[in-house]
């Protein structure tokens, strides 16, 4: 009896020295989650306008300590609008910021391009007659205008007159596509023995920028006829491109 009551207890003691001796798996310590910024939304409004008009850039941001924008506009609040007025097309970033890390988001403002006419006649160099008796100048050409930026519009009339001040005559215009010509017969008929005269065309395009343009030319004479020079171009508040 002695001797069971012995071995049971020794068994019972190697039993709890094995579990004694086990060693204790380490707890891995707990890792928070990260809280990134959010950006809710970054837009404009329009995003595509003429030159010289405004947008209005819009954002709202969570969780963000510092809220940028690039372009030279800077620190911003968490939520917000301001105006921009590029001078191109431009792209705007927005960037959030906190401990944990940033986002970043953009928007593209564009500025609508405006037609490119360039001017010529048919023939290149007209021919100018004098009548004495009528005291008038005569001749006939083409004025062609050709779009080369991809533009279309309408010239709703080309005015050629004396220089500086003069009785003007009008002509009709007509419909121009992008990368086309617009071809307006012009027969000239005006009082005096002109030594400088201009012609002026004027409309819009299809981008909505208005076109008003005009290009000076100077009359030598020899005898009743005259020969013709190129002067200068005037352009309009159009911001329209002449090329000559």
């Amino acid at each position: 009896m002695i001797k069971k009551t012995f071995l049971y207890f020794l068994c019972l003691f190697l039993l709890l020295s094995v579990f004694s001796c086990k060693k204790k798996t380490p707890t891995e310590p707990v890792v928070p989650d990260l809280i990134l910024p959010v950006i809710e939304y970054f837009n404009a409004s329009p995003e595509s306008m003429l030159l010289g008009s405004s947008s209005t850039l819009s954002w709202s941001t969570k969780n963000a300590t510092n809220i940028m924008i690039n372009q030279g506009i800077g620190t911003v609040s968490v939520t917000g609008t301001t105006e921009v007025s590029p001078s191109e097309t431009t792209t705007y970033t927005l960037t959030a910021i906190n401990s944990d890390g940033r986002k970043s988001m953009y928007c593209i403002v564009e500025i609508k391009n405006w037609a490119v006419l360039e001017y010529t006649t048919i023939p290149a160099n007209p021919i100018f007659e004098y009548d004495a008796l009528l005291d008038e100048t005569r001749s006939t050409f083409v004025v062609v205008l050709t779009e080369t930026a991809g533009v279309g519009g309408q010239i709703e009339k080309i005015i050629i007159g004396p220089c500086p001040e003069g009785i003007p005559q009008e002509f009709a215009g007509g419909t121009f596509d992008a990368f086309g010509s617009l071809e307006i017969c012009c027969d000239m008929a005006l009082p005096s023995q002109l030594t400088c005269y201009k012609v002026n065309w004027q409309g819009v395009d299809d981008n909505g920028y208005v076109i008003d343009e005009a290009i000076w030319f100077a009359i030598t004479w020899t005898a009743s006829r005259g020969t013709m020079s190129f002067l200068k171009t005037v352009k309009g508040a159009n911001h329209h491109k002449l090329i000559r």
